[in-house]
C-alpha cells in the first residue's frame, strides 16, 4: 500500500481531583495552568500545547495558503467573536474526520473536505467542532477520566506517507471520542452557529444521510452495519447516523430563520485541485464500495467526469471481482473523453491495469483484503 509510516501518540497525565470551570466559554477565556502546575486544567492545558506542536510539524499537513485560508475563513464565520481563538490544520488522510483540542487547535482531514458538497456541509462541520470548544467537551472529558482513571489520552496521532500517492494520518483517531450527548450537544451548536452565519441548516441532514449511505454500500461489513444501526450499544462513543439525523430534523425544524445558502460551486471550485491525489488515496483504503459510492453521487453534479471516471476504473481495477476489469475499461474509455482527466489515460490501458494491480497486489488466498474497519466512512468522529 506504498505506506510507511512514524506514529506519534501524545499521552497526557491527569491527577487528583482538582476541579475547573467548566461552564461553557467565553471569548478571551483560555485554559489554565503554568509550566509546574499539576491541576487537571494545567496538565490538558500543557498536553494540548505539545500536541498542537506535534500537529504543526506533521508531513501529513496541507500548507497550501489558499486552501488553508478558505478553511480558516469559514472556520471565523461560524465561530464569531471566538474566531482568534481557532487554529485550523489540514491533515490530509483518508478518512471523514475533523476534531479539535481544548486549546483551539482544530484539524480538519482531506476525507472529510472530499466528502462534503459545499459551505453549508462544511460549515456543519466546522460548527460541530467549534461546539466542542464552546461547551469545554474535552476538558470535561479529561476530569472525568482524572477523577475515576487517573490517566487519559487527550489525543492519539499517527502521522505517516502513502508514497507518492499522498501522505495520510494513519492509525488511531485525530481525538478521542466525546460521548454520545456530547457528540449531539456539538451537532446542535454547529447547526445553530452555521444558521447564523447564513448556511441552510438543512445541509447538516443532508451530509449525514450521504455518508450513511456510503456506509452502507462499504466493502467493510462491520460498516454496513454501522449504517443500519438504529440505536446505539453500551458502549459507543458516537450516535448512530439514524439518531443524527433525527436530531438535527427535531433542532432544524425549531430555527426561528433558516437561511439557504450553500455555495456548493465556490466550494468544488476551492478543492479541484485536490481531487485527484484525495480520490487515489481513498483508493488505499480498500473500501472499494465506498470509493465507488462517493463517485456516483459526485457525477450527479455534472462536473469532474474525468477525474471520477479514472477513480471509478481504478476501484474496479483494484477490487478484481468477475467482471470489474470489463468494467474499469469502460470506465476509463469513458473518462477519456474529458479534459479533466489524467493524461496517462490517453495510453495504453491495458498495461495500466497491470501496473496498477502489481502495485496493490492480492493477499495469499487470491481474494482482495477486506477494507479495514478504520476506512473513510467508518470514521465519523466530528
Amino acid at each position: 500500500m506504498f505506506r510507511t509510516a512514524t506514529a506519534i501518540f501524545a499521552a497526557i497525565a491527569l491527577t487528583g481531583c482538582a476541579t475547573a470551570n467548566t461552564s461553557q466559554r467565553v471569548p478571551g477565556e483560555v485554559l489554565e495552568g503554568g509550566s509546574y502546575e499539576y491541576t487537571p486544567e494545567a496538565e490538558v492545558a500543557r498536553g494540548s500545547r505539545k500536541t498542537e506542536r506535534q500537529i504543526a510539524g506533521s508531513s501529513a499537513r496541507i500548507t497550501d495558503p489558499a486552501l488553508v485560508g478558505y478553511v480558516e475563513e469559514l472556520t471565523a464565520s461560524v465561530s464569531g467573536d471566538f474566531a482568534d481563538e481557532l487554529r485550523v490544520y489540514l491533515i490530509e488522510a483518508p478518512a471523514f474526520n475533523a476534531g479539535i483540542l481544548p486549546n483551539g487547535a482544530m484539524l480538519v482531514y482531506s476525507g472529510m473536505l472530499l466528502r462534503v458538497d459545499n459551505e453549508a456541509e462544511l460549515a456543519q462541520v466546522l460548527g460541530h467542532e467549534f461546539g466542542h470548544y464552546y461547551e469545554k467537551h474535552g476538558l470535561k472529558r479529561q476530569l472525568r477520566s482524572a477523577n475515576t482513571e487517573g490517566l487519559a489520552n487527550t489525543v492519539g496521532l499517527a502521522v505517516g506517507g502513502l508514497g507518492h500517492l499522498a501522505a495520510a494520518v494513519v492509525g488511531k483517531s485525530a481525538l478521542q471520542s466525546y460521548s454520545r450527548s456530547q457528540e449531539l450537544e456539538a451537532d446542535i451548536v454547529g447547526l445553530e452557529v452555521a444558521a447564523d452565519a447564513g448556511y441552510d441548516p438543512n445541509a447538516a441532514i443532508q451530509l449525514w444521510t450521504n455518508l450513511q449511505a456510503e456506509q452502507a454500500a462499504s466493502s467493510n461489513e462491520k460498516a454496513r452495519e454501522r449504517s443500519a444501526k438504529t440505536k446505539s450499544a453500551r458502549y459507543d462513543t458516537h450516535p448512530t447516523s439514524t439518531a443524527r439525523i433525527a436530531a438535527l430534523r427535531k433542532a432544524t425544524a425549531k430555527l426561528p430563520t433558516r437561511p439557504t445558502g450553500t455555495n456548493a460551486a465556490e466550494y468544488r471550485q476551492r478543492i479541484r485541485p485536490y481531487l485527484t491525489r484525495w480520490y487515489e488515496a481513498e483508493l488505499m483504503t480498500r473500501d472499494y464500495g465506498s470509493v465507488l459510492a462517493l463517485v456516483e453521487r459526485k457525477r450527479g453534479f455534472g462536473e469532474d467526469l474525468g477525474v471520477l471516471g479514472y477513480i471509478e476504473g481504478a476501484a474496479y481495477a483494484l477490487r478484481r471481482e468477475p467482471g470489474d476489469e470489463a468494467l474499469a475499461m469502460a470506465a476509463w474509455e469513458a473518462a477519456k473523453q474529458h479534459s479533466d482527466a489524467p493524461a496517462f489515460l490517453q495510453g495504453d490501458l491495458a498495461e495500466l491495469m497491470k501496473t496498477m494491480q502489481a502495485a496493490v497486489p492480492k493477499d495469499l488466498k487470491g481474494k482482495d483484503r477486506k477494507a479495514k474497519d478504520k476506512s473513510a466512512t467508518s470514521n465519523t468522529t466530528p
